[in-house]
């Protein structure tokens, strides 16, 4: 057997070993677990900024609706590569205004790139069993007088599976 032939078969050897048992990671029972923590982690964060609260389930992800005084939220939880950004555009009212919340900042539209990019790290991450964290996409309809940039979006930046 010559050196090449060792060497492939041994690099063959280790894919095998790196990649199999990533692939047989069970991904939706991670996802299901931080969707279940991210729900959780909303309604908590907006129980403690004064709302009153009532979660519930649109199209498998969750929905919180909220009010304080003259002020309506309702908050979604919008998938990372932005497929569902439409569908919430599309069911939001016009009067309404509609903004999502990544990593702590209020933006107009879904940053689809940068969410899709930092989910594809955090699930090698995940592979890897170096981290559980993710950073969430959040759809935020306001009616109202909200002061929506003002609360402290910040506390939902990243959310852990565990």
């Amino acid at each position: 057997m010559n050196f090449s032939r060792l060497l492939s078969l041994t690099a063959l050897g280790i894919a095998i070993v790196i990649t199999v048992p990533l692939k047989l990671s069970d991904f939706a029972a991670v996802e299901q677990r931080l969707s279940h923590n991210l729900e959780q982690a909303s309604t908590a964060f907006l129980a403690r900024e004064g709302f009153e609260t009532e979660s519930g389930k649109r199209f498998g992800f969750f929905l919180i609706n909220a009010q304080d005084n003259n002020c309506r939220l309702q908050l979604r939880e919008a998938a990372s590569e932005g497929f569902n950004a439409d569908a919430i555009r599309a069911d939001t009212p016009k009067d309404t205004q509609l903004v999502f919340e990544y990593r702590g900042k209020l933006w107009i539209s879904h940053p689809t790139f940068r969410a899709a990019v930092s989910k594809a790290w955090n699930r090698i991450k995940w592979r890897l069993g170096v981290d559980s964290s993710w950073s969430p996409v959040i759809s935020i309809a306001a009616v109202g007088r909200c002061a929506i940039e003002t609360l402290p979006w910040d506390q939902l930046a990243a959310i852990r599976a565990n």
